[in-house]
């Protein structure tokens, strides 16, 4: 019991990260998401009272706090009972960016410890839509970390010009590994399915071999099972098929096969 009850908390912790099996491939990322956002909630509540902020900052940046968790339950919930909505991800890429944007002009400005938000959003846009759309979220950033030095009377600085290079720096990198993870993947899935094919054709010929015929025949008799329907398998060995081989060769072999299939098929009754 000791085991199973130190085990249990992991579990806990695996089922928050890892999406379920039946979730599409679409909404892994979203789920995963999720976890990120509790993750940061969780952390960002004790951290903002050692910022020393300002008392309204203070309170207007919990009220962004609860803000998140009010709009990571929707997305939480939207998951199970609208999906459509977050396929794209489009939506929770805005709802974030919007939501780190308040709790940094809420925090004291884009020169403070909250701009490191901005590289969670840019992160995710990138592994999510590459290049383009992450190169137009980091620009709308840095035109409104101008924007308020504007407003302040500053013109931009070194800070400003390090800070803006870096997220735009970061989003190109993140991209970068988002495009050489799907080349990968791509030719995994290639590989997988060059070797399925080997492992069920000959090699020789091109055509079916015992496995993918002892395959079919387990997926009939699956769907036999489930419908309720009968399952007839009509094994034949052709008398001297292969002097037929030996002689004329597989392609001639191949040819009579289809013929023979026809014949049997005829000699079936029509019900």
């Amino acid at each position: 019991m000791l085991c199973s009850d130190n085990a249990r908390p992991m579990h806990m912790r695996l089922r928050l990260w890892a999406p379920p099996r039946d979730l599409p491939g679409s909404l892994e990322s979203e789920w995963r998401l999720v976890a990120v956002r509790w993750s940061g909630i969780v952390l960002m509540a004790p951290a903002l009272q050692l910022l020393n902020l300002e008392t309204h900052r203070l309170v207007a940046a919990y009220g962004v706090l609860g803000g998140a968790a009010v709009y990571n339950l929707f997305v939480q919930a939207a998951l199970w009972r609208r999906p459509g909505l977050l396929t794209s991800g489009y939506l929770t890429t805005l709802g974030d960016g919007l939501l780190n944007v308040a709790m940094i002009s809420l925090g004291g400005g884009f020169d403070t410890p909250f701009y490191f938000l901005l590289y969670t959003v840019t992160i995710a846009a990138a592994m999510r839509y590459g290049y383009g759309p992450t190169a137009a979220g980091s620009a709308i950033f840095v035109v409104c970390d101008l924007l308020e030095l504007r407003l302040a009377g500053k013109a931009p600085d070194g800070p400003f010009l390090l800070r803006s290079g870096f997220l735009a720096l970061t989003g190109i990198l993140a991209s970068h590994l988002r495009e050489q993870a799907w080349r990968a993947q791509s030719a995994l899935h290639d590989q997988l399915r060059q070797a399925e094919h080997e492992a069920l054709h000959d090699r020789l010929t091109g055509l079916p071999n015992r496995s993918l015929l002892l395959n079919r025949i387990q997926q009939a008799i699956a769907t036999a099972s489930e419908t309720g329907r009968g399952l007839a398998l009509l094994v034949v060995d052709l008398d001297r098929f292969k002097e037929v081989n030996d002689t004329l060769g597989h392609h001639y072999g191949d040819m009579l096969l289809p013929q023979a299939g026809a014949r049997f098929v005829q000699a079936l009754p029509s019900q």
